[in-house]
């Protein structure tokens, strides 16, 4: 019968994941007119929010204070003692992620975002399934983010090996922890973990720490680390886990041959993009490795479908952000690309470090 005169089509967009890119995304797209529904399975925020950023930075800010209290004296300053309650800590932590989360929701209510909590499966180019209805629109944004994965190391799953997750909801410190790999999430918990009192001992494959960084930064974070106490342990792989009633005893092979290291806990933070069993065959998008093929429009192999952040294969919030803003402008016709070589690396650890472009 075709559309009444004077009825303009509001294009309808469907969000998968309500982290850093996917609000980023939804918003933009309602901005420029839009409906959008947003899905999210677990809580609105994502990772970042929830997981990863925004508690890491809670806790870091407290290792900075605590750091800083410690060498009070130096500047006249004293007092008769000094207590550190690490359940206190968490509880203020838990609160910042609490107002963080609260002002998103209100960001995506005030501009008119649908909110839907379920887990979604696309069945088609232009459709998702989710909590046992279809939803059909114009385009796709995914922004399911990351998911912890276990290395396939002998008894990774012994009682005492835990993620961020578990080691940010921690209310006693523990005394020894190891921590396998030194990427910017390790760093910054062995920062952070080292100042609240643990001896912390990170295990790295390569010759210095954050594989990929700069050499310079490498060298003088890894310098740091050492001033602040933190063992590395460099060019040395995790064998084997085995738990030894209260205490971890991890087995570990370097260049002067295997010894073991006993651990109260064991933290694993490796991440890969979480991108299984959401329909992505049902629409034909690319998937490599995991990741979701797109272009510098974030756009998939399948043209009402894009992906941003984790998804996509970053590795940062706000290049999440960045990449659901873009894919937002585009699928409402305006002309907008994602150049990656801009995008900074950036290490929240004690001290902070960044870098943008090529290394040397």
């Amino acid at each position: 019968k075709g559309k009444p005169a004077g009825e303009v089509h509001m294009p309808r967009v469907i969000v998968i994941g309500g982290g850093p890119g996917g609000v980023a995304a939804a918003i933009r797209a309602a901005q420029l007119g839009a409906r959008v529904t947003l899905i999210e399975k677990d809580k609105v925020g994502g990772n970042c929010t929830n997981r990863a950023c925004v508690p890491v930075e809670a806790l870091q800010s407290t290792a900075r204070l605590l750091a800083q209290l410690r060498r009070a004296q130096e500047h006249g300053i004293s007092f008769k003692e000094m207590a550190f309650d690490l359940a206190s800590a968490v509880a203020r932590k838990n609160q910042v992620v609490e107002e963080i989360r609260m002002g998103i929701e209100s960001l995506l209510a005030g501009n008119g975002v649908e909110v839907i909590k379920g887990r979604a499966r696309l069945s088609g180019p232009n459709s998702v399934e989710v909590e046992g209805q279809t939803l059909t629109g114009d385009a796709i944004v995914i922004a399911t983010g990351f998911k912890f994965a276990m290395p396939p190391v002998e008894g990774i799953q012994e009682e005492g090996v835990i993620t961020p997750n578990e080691a940010l909801d921690l209310t006693q410190v523990p005394p020894r922890l190891l921590i396998i790999g030194s990427a910017p999430p390790q760093i910054a918990l062995a920062s952070i973990f080292s100042t609240f009192g643990s001896h912390v001992t990170v295990v790295e494959k390569e010759r210095r720490v954050l594989p990929g960084e700069d050499e310079e930064i490498r060298q003088r974070m890894g310098a740091a680390l050492r001033e602040e106490g933190v063992e590395l342990l460099v060019e040395a792989r995790v064998q084997s886990v085995k738990r030894r009633g209260s205490e971890l005893a991890v087995s570990v092979v370097d260049r002067r041959g295997e010894r073991e290291i006993v651990a109260d806990r064991v933290l694993v933070a490796e991440r890969v993009p979480d991108t299984d069993d959401l329909g992505l065959e049902r629409a034909g998008v690319k998937v490599e490795n995991g990741i979701i093929a797109v272009d510098e429009r974030m756009r998939s192999s399948c043209p009402t479908v894009y992906a941003v952040g984790d998804a996509a294969g970053g590795r940062f919030s706000y290049e999440a952000t960045a990449g659901g803003i873009v894919a937002a402008e585009n699928i409402m016709g305006l002309e907008s690309s994602l150049d990656r070589r801009l995008i900074p690396r950036c290490i929240f650890g004690r001290p902070e470090a960044a870098s943008v472009g090529l290394t040397q």
